[in-house]
């Protein structure tokens, strides 16, 4: 997921990558896959909406805290930077998920599909009043990414009163929210562990 106010928001995109091949010559079709894990992640500071420290049993070998990336945190998976992220980026043809492979009723994750509090210009809302879109500026306006820093920081997640049950259930909302089939699933560390979805035998929940 991307976050406003991350740099990298402005340089990453579907277009970005398009123009780079056609400046090297290359005009072979591209096929965009996005790729989400099936929780929120970040390290350091930084706005994380769903941040929930009862997700530290959640196995991260690889993420300790401390050194200089900071703390690291977990989130229950946001369907609000989902929107965002599929925004900014441009264009997708499929996504691949990963971390499928949880304890998914010890992990207890919920969706976040909205926040509450103050609105702010550009963002859509639902009928009552909470944002379910956060906005995109046309053009690079720092000073508008400032100000979804600012809501990011103070949002209030509306999250789902039941756990996602199980893998298919995540995907299934996933794929309701970005209108994007996902075609492959990660069950494992390594490479080997991806899953083509449409395989006929499928992991257990």
């Amino acid at each position: 997921v991307t976050f406003p106010g991350d740099s990298a928001q402005t340089m990453v995109s579907t277009t970005a990558v398009e123009g780079v091949l056609a400046d090297a010559g290359i005009a072979a079709p591209v096929r965009h896959r996005g790729v989400l894990r099936s929780y929120l992640t970040r390290h350091g500071a930084g706005p994380l909406p769903t941040h929930d420290p009862a997700l530290d049993l959640l196995p991260e070998p690889h993420n300790p805290h401390g050194g200089w990336q900071g703390r690291f945190r977990r989130g229950h998976p946001d369907l609000v930077l989902l929107r965002y992220a599929l925004d900014v980026i441009g264009p997708l043809d499929d996504i691949v998920a990963t971390h499928l492979d949880l304890d998914w009723q010890r992990a207890g994750l919920r969706f976040c599909d909205a926040y509450g509090g103050l609105a702010v210009a550009g963002c859509s809302t639902d009928a009552s009043g909470s944002i379910v879109r956060l906005g995109v500026a046309a053009v690079p306006d720092l000073d508008y990414q400032q100000t979804l820093t600012r809501l990011l920081a103070s949002a209030g997640p509306r999250l789902g009163r039941e756990p996602i049950d199980g893998w298919r259930a995540w995907i299934a909302r996933v794929q309701d929210c970005a209108d994007l089939p996902v075609t492959a699933g990660a069950f494992g560390p390594t490479h080997a562990d991806v899953i083509d979805l449409g395989a006929p035998t499928m992991p257990g929940r």
